[in-house]
């Protein structure tokens, strides 16, 4: 199903959104935060985007983009959003804690995606992910927020300062950088995790502080990071994506028909994130390769790497409703043979 289906679900539906009782006004202004600085891709995107918010609607809709954690920080978006601060705001999947939002953890969860258009298709060719993201944050007590252009931004992979390991045994005791999520999968390698800030890599790569690190590709190339890390493990971990969460009360403001229009806006946010950052995964592929060593594991080599899976995902369908796991994953499998 398109994009536009999945979000007309969450516009229209049962009222919720209260969309047939608003009064326009015009022009309407609509907030969009996001973490990411002025030169941060997304943000390049986003800005491109809103233009689209202007036109279909013939001006009475505009997008302003406020970049750099001005309107809120990125694990405080969804509140964010929740209170009105933001009337848009760019949420990364990961940032959901699996205590507090379970099913948000899809997103970021690690060796069940198989590349970027894999992931992309899952969000995007089948409204349950969609969906049931949307029915769990309001069960969760965000009442005043639905998501729109689930998009994907990356996979983390593994880089070494001199150690070329092709299995798990081989990084067993190293000091890897993690953060996040990427703490369990690196612990479950038998590496001791060390939690240092993404500026921060670069030098303690560099004075040894640590034998490697987690990152997307644009860690390795934007912070230089392949300077001093000669070896990088073809494996891709865990994907990074987001969504746009939108405010109620904001979204009621707008007629139906601008409502609908607005459609293709969103289109327009999905499509020209996953497009760059699907290119990107080539591209950086590319300019890593003229300055790292990379190793692609055989079948039996990926096997063992992807050991943890089964542990990491039992883990999360533990927290989650059952049923709706289970029909998760059947999607994302459906997607990423």
């Amino acid at each position: 199903m398109k994009l536009a289906s999945s979000i007309r679900v969450f516009m229209f539906a049962g009222g919720a959104l209260l969309a047939g009782n608003a009064v326009a006004q015009q022009p309407i202004e609509l907030k969009l935060g996001t973490f990411t600085g002025p030169q941060h891709p997304v943000t390049a995107v986003l800005r491109e985007t809103a233009a689209t918010a202007e036109k279909v609607t013939n001006g009475r809709v505009k997008v302003r983009v406020f970049d750099s954690g001005t309107l809120g920080t990125g694990p405080g978006t969804l509140d964010a959003v929740q209170r009105g601060v933001m009337d848009l705001g760019n949420y990364v999947w990961t940032y959901a804690s699996m205590k507090r939002l379970p099913f948000l953890a899809i997103g970021g969860l690690p060796y069940v995606y198989r590349d970027g258009k894999g992931y992309a298709d899952a969000w995007e060719k089948d409204p349950y992910l969609l969906k049931t993201a949307n029915e769990h944050v309001v069960e969760k007590g965000y009442d005043n927020v639905f998501f729109a252009a689930p998009y994907y931004s990356g996979f983390a992979r593994i880089g070494f300062k001199t150690a070329e390991p092709k299995v798990p045994n081989d990084i067993k005791n190293l000091k890897i950088r993690g953060t996040g999520t990427y703490n369990e999968i690196v612990e479950s390698y038998g590496a001791v995790v060390v939690t240092i800030a993404t500026p921060e890599v670069y030098g303690a790569l560099e004075r040894g502080i640590i034998d490697g690190a987690v990152g997307l590709d644009t860690n390795w190339t934007n912070w230089r990071w392949m300077e001093q890390a000669k070896y990088l493990l073809d494996f891709a971990i865990a994907p990074v994506g987001g969504s746009i969460a939108v405010n109620k009360a904001a979204w009621s403001k707008i007629s139906p028909e601008d409502q609908k229009k607005l459609e293709a806006y969103f289109q327009d946010v999905q499509a020209g994130l996953n497009k760059y950052y699907q290119t990107l995964d080539e591209t950086e592929n590319r300019q890593l390769a003229t300055r790292m060593k990379i190793y692609r594991p055989t079948a039996e080599e990926r096997k063992l790497w992807g050991a943890p899976k089964n542990r990491i995902v039992g883990d999360w369908l533990a927290a989650v409703d059952p049923e709706q796991g289970k029909a998760a994953m059947a999607v994302i499998e459906k997607f990423n043979q």
